[in-house]
C-alpha cells in the first residue's frame, strides 16, 4: 500500500502528462491542492476519480492478504524470497516524474478527515514488516 497522499500525488503527476492535455482526466491546468479538493468532494470530476486504496484492499475479504508499504519494499522482497525460495530484487519502473506538491493546511485537514480509513490502514502496516489480513 502506498502512503495515501503520495499515492494521490502520483495520480496527479501521471495525469499531468502532455498526452492528456485537453482530456477530461488531465490535471495539467490545476494545482495539487485543487486536485485533492476535487478528490475529497462527494461529486468528483473525472480527473479526480482514481478510486480508493482502502476500499480496494478491504474488498478482498475472501482472501488472505499481506500488506507492505510501497515506500519500503525490502520486507516484501524478503517475504517473497522466503515464500518462493528464490533470490531476486524488486525494481521500480514507470514512476511519475518528481515534482514538489503543496497543500494548504485547510485542505490537508479535510483530506485527513475524509480519508481517515486509508491513513489508518497505511499506518497499521509496520515499517519493517507487513500485516496479514484474513
Amino acid at each position: 500500500m502506498r502512503e495515501p497522499l503520495s499515492w494521490l500525488g502520483s495520480w496527479y503527476r501521471y495525469r499531468k502528462r502532455p498526452f492528456l492535455n485537453g482530456h477530461r482526466n488531465s490535471t495539467a491546468n490545476i494545482t495539487f491542492n485543487e486536485f485533492i479538493e476535487a478528490y475529497i468532494n462527494e461529486n468528483q470530476p473525472s480527473f479526480a476519480k482514481v478510486g480508493c486504496q482502502y476500499k480496494f484492499l478491504k474488498s478482498q475479504r475472501n482472501e488472505t492478504m499481506y500488506l507492505f508499504r510501497y515506500e519500503n519494499l525490502n520486507p516484501l522482497n524478503k517475504f517473497l524470497e522466503k515464500r518462493l525460495n528464490i533470490v531476486f530484487s524488486i525494481m521500480r519502473d514507470n514512476e511519475s516524474p518528481k515534482e514538489d506538491l503543496f497543500l494548504s493546511k485547510k485542505t490537508y485537514y479535510k483530506f485527513c478527515k475524509k480519508c481517515s480509513k486509508d491513513i489508518q490502514l497505511y499506518n497499521s502496516i509496520r515499517i519493517d514488516n507487513s500485516i496479514k489480513i484474513e
